[in-house]
C-alpha cells in the first residue's frame, strides 16, 4: 500500500503555491499572512501607517492655516530688528491679523513692495505690548496708526457735546461728520474739556460711532497710491535723462565708426 501524501495547507493557500516558493525561503507566519481578500498583512500594515501619516499631515497644515493670522507675532521676535513692528490690522469685516512690516520714517509698509498700502504712525500714539513685542494698531479704512483710547474718548466727548448743543452759547451746530470735528468740534472740545473728558472704566469700542469722526476715502491703499506716485514724480524728475542725453553716446560712437570706415576706404582705394 502506498504512502499517502497530503498536501500541504499554508496560510490559506493551496500546496501547488506553496510549493512553488524556494526551498531557501520561508513564509512569515506574520506578515505573509493574508488577512483579507489575499492581501498581505505587511500590505495592510504599510497602507495603515500612510493613511496616519497622512492625517497627521493634514492636521498640521490646517493647524498652520488657523495660525497663519499670527505669524506676524513669531516673524518679529525671530527678527528683532529696528526696522520690524508688529501690526495688528481690522479689516472692514473686523477681522484681526497680525503682520510684521518694516517702519522707517514713521511710515508702515508690507516687505517686499508689492503690497501698495502704507500707514503713517504718529509718535504719540502709545504702542501695543503683546508677550514681550511692542506692536501698532491700525486699519484698513484708515491711513494713520490708531490709538483706540483717545478714539472712544473723543467718540464720547462729541456725543456728549451733540447732546447738549442747544444749551452751550456760541454753539455753532452738531458735530455730524469729520469736517465739523475739524472746523469748529475740536476747538470747542478742548475748551469744554481741557483736562479731557470723563469716560468709564469699560466701554466697547464701536467703529460705526467713531467712523462718523473720520475722513471718508483716505483708505491706507489709498495713501500707499500716493506714496508710489510722489516716488515715481521725483524718480522722473530727478534721474530720468533729457533726450539729447539719451543720444550722446550713441552719436559718439557711430561718428567714431563712420570716420574709421572712411578711413579705411581711403586706405583700400
Amino acid at each position: 500500500m502506498g504512502d499517502i501524501i497530503a498536501e500541504p495547507i499554508l496560510n490559506g493557500t493551496a500546496g501547488e503555491i506553496a510549493s512553488q516558493i524556494p526551498q531557501s525561503m520561508k513564509l512569515d507566519p506574520l506578515f505573509d499572512w493574508t488577512v483579507l481578500m489575499g492581501i498581505p498583512f505587511w500590505l495592510l500594515i504599510d497602507i495603515a501607517l500612510t493613511m496616519l501619516c497622512g492625517i497627521v499631515l493634514l492636521y498640521w497644515l490646517f493647524r498652520m492655516k488657523r495660525l497663519r493670522s499670527v505669524r506676524g507675532y513669531v516673524e518679529v521676535l525671530k527678527k528683532a530688528t529696528q526696522f520690524d513692528e508688529m501690526v495688528w490690522i481690522v479689516n472692514a469685516t473686523r477681522k484681526l491679523t497680525i503682520e510684521c512690516m518694516s517702519m522707517c520714517d514713521g511710515v508702515l509698509k508690507f516687505p517686499g513692495g508689492n503690497n501698495i498700502i502704507r500707514w503713517v504712525h504718529d509718535e504719540r500714539v502709545p504702542p501695543l505690548n503683546i508677550g514681550g513685542a511692542g506692536g501698532i494698531l491700525c486699519s484698513e479704512g484708515y491711513y494713520r496708526s490708531r490709538d483706540m483710547v483717545a478714539e472712544i474718548a473723543r467718540d464720547i466727548a462729541c456725543d456728549n457735546y451733540n447732546a447738549n448743543v442747544e444749551s452751550l452759547d456760541n454753539s455753532t451746530g452738531p458735530i455730524t461728520n469729520y469736517i465739523d470735528y475739524e472746523r469748529f468740534g475740536r476747538p470747542n472740545l478742548e475748551t469744554i474739556y481741557p483736562y479731557g473728558p470723563s469716560v468709564p472704566s469699560f466701554v466697547q469700542f464701536d467703529p460705526e460711532r467713531d467712523a462718523k469722526y473720520k475722513p471718508i476715502g483716505l483708505t491706507a491703499r489709498l495713501n500707499g497710491g500716493f506714496f508710489k506716485r510722489d516716488v515715481a514724480r521725483l524718480r522722473v524728475g530727478g534721474n530720468q535723462a533729457k533726450w539729447y542725453e539719451k543720444f550722446i553716446i550713441p552719436g559718439v560712437i557711430l561718428v567714431i565708426v563712420v570716420v574709421a570706415l572712411i578711413a579705411s576706404w581711403q586706405i583700400t582705394f
